[in-house]
């Protein structure tokens, strides 16, 4: 059984060495995807990361497992075909696809491990599965749950058409899939930001999609909030180990925001 991860970056400075540190040796190879969309460059951004994401991604691509390619294509979508794709051409058995700013837990690797073997003997025929995470917002205090495709089959002529969703010669994923988790989940960083990283993002959700409502990032006093119909908890567990050397592990909501360049 071949597992290939793949990830799309942009100025991803914040987390991609904990998110690969924790993600890299449990896929047999792993292509990196790295580039502004075409609706990031059209705001004035530059093509190519410049906060220290490709000083990151020359201490981990080694050309013989982590694999890194430059694109610029539309979207979000478009980025991660790239990545699926190579994982086709590298005969995986399995396409598996990480965030840059999400961890991946011991129990949550050995849980898909465990799934994809068993899977592999069985004539049921998944396409998908999909992951719980805490999705956190503000600061490592705040969440809300995720439930979101990770791991696709490897088949010919697949393709990504949405963010997360790939399209297969029967029809979506969402009519075969599994899902893993909820009383232990992944770890999703990817709404605790700086006030420019806010703005990146809700400048390309914009061009991309024409803000609709459920994409609107509010602020209000000195956080950011979701729409009211996505409900927010505190969270009274334990971060991953790696991530209590974070530069934001313990700082306010503020603090990130405003505070940190």
């Amino acid at each position: 059984m071949k597992k290939i991860g793949f990830m799309i970056v942009y100025n991803d400075v914040d987390y991609l060495d904990h998110t690969l540190t924790s993600f890299k040796d449990f896929v047999d190879e792993m292509i990196i995807v790295e580039g502004a969309f075409e609706i990031t460059t059209k705001g004035g951004n530059p093509s190519r990361s410049d906060d220290g994401t490709l000083d990151i991604l020359s201490k981990h691509v080694d050309n013989k497992k982590i694999f890194l390619k430059h694109v610029n294509l539309r979207e979000h979508k478009d980025h991660y075909d790239i990545g699926y794709q190579w994982a086709l051409e590298r005969n995986a058995d399995w396409a598996i696809m990480v965030d840059s700013d999400e961890i991946w837990t011991e129990q949550m690797k050995n849980i898909v491990d465990v799934t994809l073997k068993k899977q592999s003997t069985k004539t049921l025929d998944i396409k998908e599965i999909r992951l719980h995470e805490y999705c956190f917002i503000n600061d490592f205090k705040t969440w809300y749950p995720g439930v979101y495709p990770r791991i696709f089959k490897a088949e010919k002529d697949a393709f990504f058409v949405f963010d997360n969703e790939v399209q297969f010669k029967n029809g979506r994923g969402q009519h075969n899939y599994l899902v893993l988790g909820d009383s232990f989940k992944n770890f999703h960083y990817g709404y605790v930001r700086n006030n420019k990283r806010w703005k990146l993002k809700q400048d390309c959700m914009w061009e991309k999609d024409f803000n609709p409502i459920n994409l609107q990032y509010k602020l209000d006093g000195d956080k950011y909030i979701i729409p009211s119909d996505i409900p927010i908890y505190n969270f009274t567990g334990q971060h991953p180990d790696i991530m209590k050397n974070h530069k934001f592990y313990n700082m306010s909501a503020s603090d990130i925001i405003y505070g940190v360049k």
